[in-house]
């Protein structure tokens, strides 16, 4: 999962970031709108909450470091998997399973954007928040993918989890 950097400076790595959590903050948000209420629609509904503080820090990372008041737009795009033509994609997903699937993939990559920036970064509050990032991305992937495992049990001994008749419909519909 390796991030194409060509060409590209600090501040576009960073302006991707800002657009990355705006992208999976809409990207989560969308999904939480086709669940049910409870557990899992609660999940997605904090994980968007999350992606909205990300995009809030690094905003402020960004007008410290280039002393602007607006951020550019990137020169390129950095492919994460929760970009705004994900949410799109989503008609074509069938199963929650595989939204998780998705979802562990954008967290897994903002994870090594952030471990990036914080390598690249000088010692100090600017890779420190990086690192604090890094570690929340790695959280976010750790619990959708305990998320991952729970339903991926259901699907494999359904009468085990007959309480949870919800989330089988789901498993086979999204």
């Amino acid at each position: 999962m390796e991030f194409d950097l060509e060409g590209m400076d600090f501040e576009d790595i960073i302006a991707n970031a800002v657009l990355s959590e705006e992208d999976s903050s809409e990207f989560y948000s969308e999904i939480a709108k086709r669940l049910p209420d409870g557990i899992t629609k609660n999940k997605f509904l904090f994980l968007s909450e999350q992606e909205k503080s990300h995009k809030k820090i690094v905003e402020s990372i960004y007008f410290e470091i280039f002393e602007k008041k607006e951020i550019k737009k990137p020169r390129k795009r950095i492919e994460i998997e929760c970009s705004k033509s994900m949410v799109k994609k989503l008609n074509d997903v069938s199963t929650l399973i595989e939204v998780v699937e998705i979802a562990m993939g954008c967290e897994r990559r903002a994870e090594l954007l952030y471990r990036y920036l914080r390598k690249n970064s000088k010692e100090g509050y600017v890779k420190n928040t990086f690192r604090y990032l890094e570690q929340m991305e790695h959280g976010h992937y750790v619990s959708l993918k305990t998320e991952y495992a729970y339903l991926n049990g259901v699907k494999k001994d359904p009468e085990k989890y007959k309480d949870t008749n919800s989330i089988l419909g789901l498993l086979f519909k999204f």
